[in-house]
């Protein structure tokens, strides 16, 4: 596997720092408990064990500063490159037919102002949005 710009997995040693700076915390957090007073005495006075959360979390996030990292190296796989040319290109151009489109804050209303863009006529316009297509129809009430 190669790496695009493979100076970013050195930033994969901040991964370690993080979680260097986690344990360190955690023995930080037990000695301040035991300085505080009795530890048991302490531990009743809590009313939930954050220890398994708080390892959990630290977990993730050692892994998603390392894989951040890694991400940013933009690992690559294959020889070289080729260049695939685009056939078949599809443009969907969709306009809602909803009669909320029939509002009038735009003079005449928003259908028949977008129609003659998209080549479109209002009688086509009308039609279409008093009677859906059956496939949609169909879709919507499936759900």
């Amino acid at each position: 596997m190669k790496f695009a710009v493979p100076v970013w997995l050195f930033g994969s040693a901040l991964a370690l720092v993080v979680a260097l700076a986690l344990i360190v915390g955690g023995v930080l957090l037990s000695r301040s408990v035991k300085r505080f007073g009795d530890e048991a005495l302490v531990r009743g006075l809590l009313t939930a064990n954050p220890s398994g959360r708080r390892t959990l979390k630290g977990v993730l996030l050692v892994l998603a500063v390392a894989l951040s990292f890694i991400a940013l190296a933009q690992p690559q796989y294959g020889r070289g490159t080729r260049l695939i040319p685009a056939t078949n290109l599809d443009v969907v151009i969709v306009l809602d037919y909803s009669k909320s489109m029939y509002a009038k804050d735009i003079a005449p209303s928003r259908i028949l102002r977008e129609s003659p863009r998209w080549g479109g006529s209002s009688r086509i316009c009308r039609a279409r949005a008093s009677r859906p297509s059956p496939s949609l129809a169909n879709r919507w009430r499936s759900h």
